[in-house]
């Protein structure tokens, strides 16, 4: 198994990355809805934004409701004393709540699970941790890259992540999804990669025909300033070893600037 770097995670407590001025989490949980004030979802279960298609019909029953009283200020206090949505709650408890008062699976019990935003600036101030390594890819190219950033174990430690959790779920922002388990089980298997492993050291391979500097049908980019120096066939020593890891800056640039080949 080769080590992963990545950028965001999630867990029983939740924990959201962002960048420096509070600008928004890059990593986004979907264990319940966020609900605002001024959200369509009051009334709509979707509508395009292109305004194509009924829009009717994607009225869900407080928006039915709401349609029915009249569509106004006063409606809305016509209709607050029902359960649009059948769920036991009445709509203007679910509003209060800021849940959802036309859809059953959501009401006032469902709260957010716990969360931890971390800046760049608090992920620096915890136990630091650089690996080299060699980054495989299906959809892109494979690379030699230097990544810099602190361990997903130490970062669950920090956020005080719980003594029963058994595993961490990693979201990038387009909603893809990995699963890792806390501790390696007996039988380790390819593409599962445990978040308390020290994993396997890699070797350094060198190769005119797939290097795409010289290559343009070539299948890896060693432009990485930390290949230089290195003897195809040596060892890839990693101080502390390959570890799962969440990272904030590759080769030397921060990944809110968007890597090679991008």
């Amino acid at each position: 198994m080769q080590a992963r770097s990545i950028q965001a995670t999630s867990c029983r407590s939740i924990l959201r990355l962002r960048a420096p001025n509070s600008t928004r989490a890059r990593c986004v949980t979907r264990v319940v809805a966020t609900c605002k004030a001024a959200s369509c979802q009051w009334c709509h279960y979707s509508f395009g934004y292109n305004k194509s298609g009924d829009i009717l019909s994607t009225l869900n029953p407080y928006g039915k409701a709401y349609l029915a009283a009249g569509r106004s200020a006063d409606a809305v206090r016509a209709i607050e004393g029902l359960d649009s949505d059948g769920d036991g709650f009445k709509n203007a408890d679910e509003i209060a709540a800021l849940r959802f008062p036309g859809d059953a699976t959501d009401d006032p019990t469902k709260v957010a699970a716990p969360y931890r935003v971390y800046t760049i600036g608090q992920l620096k101030s915890l136990k630091q941790h650089t690996q080299f390594l060699l980054m495989n890819a299906t959809k892109s190219d494979d690379s030699y890259t230097q990544y810099a950033g602190v361990t997903m174990e130490n970062l669950l430690k920090s956020a005080g992540m719980q003594a029963a959790a058994t595993n961490v779920k990693v979201y990038s922002p387009d909603g893809f999804s990995t699963f890792h388990p806390l501790d390696a089980p007996a039988t380790p298997t390819v593409g599962m990669y445990p978040v308390r492993w020290t994993y396997p050291a890699g070797t350094f391979w060198y190769n005119q025909i797939a290097d795409l500097a010289l290559n343009p049908v070539g299948w890896t980019d060693y432009s990485s300033p930390f290949c230089a120096g290195r003897t195809p066939g040596s060892p890839i020593t990693v101080k502390c070893g390959l570890k799962l890891l969440v990272a904030y800056s590759r080769d030397g640039t921060g990944l809110d600037v968007l890597p090679r080949g991008y």
